[in-house]
């Protein structure tokens, strides 16, 4: 884990510097866009690797947004991050969660743009 400090420290540093700052203005993307499971969080364990963690924090100090779009709800989202000391304020982020059935921005941890439920009476038709 210090390896990570460390690392993430190296980053802050660099976000710090003009030069580096402005490339976000030559950045062809303002987002990234990417599913959780097997892909960010690997199938072995429950939480980012560290790897992940430093691009994840390298992504968001040059002002990229990260947006999960899982099946998972938030607060299983959550968890996934719990064990990162440099996220450990993280309070959920825009994304769609619940495959698709929510939509949260980032402002407020409440703040859904948009939700869809099944009916409860047309929900025995699905199951």
């Amino acid at each position: 884990m210090n390896i990570l400090l460390n690392l993430t420290s190296d980053i802050q540093d660099l976000a710090g510097n003009e030069k580096i700052r402005n490339l976000n203005y030559y950045c062809p993307f303002q987002c990234l866009i990417t599913d959780l499971d097997n892909t960010l969080i690997s199938q072995n364990n429950s939480y980012m690797s560290d790897m992940n963690t430093v691009t994840y924090r390298t992504l968001q100090l040059f002002g990229i947004t990260v947006f999960p779009a899982i099946g998972r709800s938030l607060c299983s989202a959550l968890q996934l991050f719990s064990n990162v000391p440099i996220l450990s304020n993280f309070r959920g982020y825009s994304g769609v969660y619940s495959h698709g059935s929510i939509t949260i921005r980032t402002k407020r941890i409440n703040d859904i743009i948009y939700q869809k439920w099944i009916n409860n009476n047309n929900s025995n038709k699905y199951y």
